[in-house]
């Protein structure tokens, strides 16, 4: 009786954890983290913003009806804080993440 007991409590926490593990739920074959999701769904250039909130290519990221960044966005509508090779970041100490947006730390100035 008492095993039946432990593996029954086992399960159901095993359950109740996975039912909470993420607040999107499962997203097969993506990798949730930080410096790759969408700002206010968009992405950088050639990427897609997952149904999940994150960058990417490829069929998990581009579903139907979402397409890819644009390679430049048309003259005099980049977002503010955006970046690129031609356009540097304007605040002094600030770098261009690989995303295409500035900021301070590893996320931006990292390899």
């Amino acid at each position: 009786m008492r095993f039946y007991n432990l593996a029954a409590l086992v399960a159901s926490s095993s359950l109740f954890m996975g039912s909470f593990a993420s607040p999107f739920g499962a997203a097969p074959g993506l990798v949730a983290r930080d410096e790759g999701s969408c700002v206010n769904g968009q992405c950088a250039a050639g990427l897609c913003c997952s149904p999940y909130g994150y960058c990417g290519t490829g069929p998990q990221y581009c579903t139907a009806g979402v397409q890819p960044a644009p390679a430049q966005p048309p003259s005099n509508t980049f977002p503010e804080g955006s970046c690129a090779a031609d356009r540097p970041c304007k605040t002094a100490g600030y770098c261009c993440s690989k995303w295409g947006y500035c900021g301070e730390g590893p996320n931006y100035c990292g390899p």
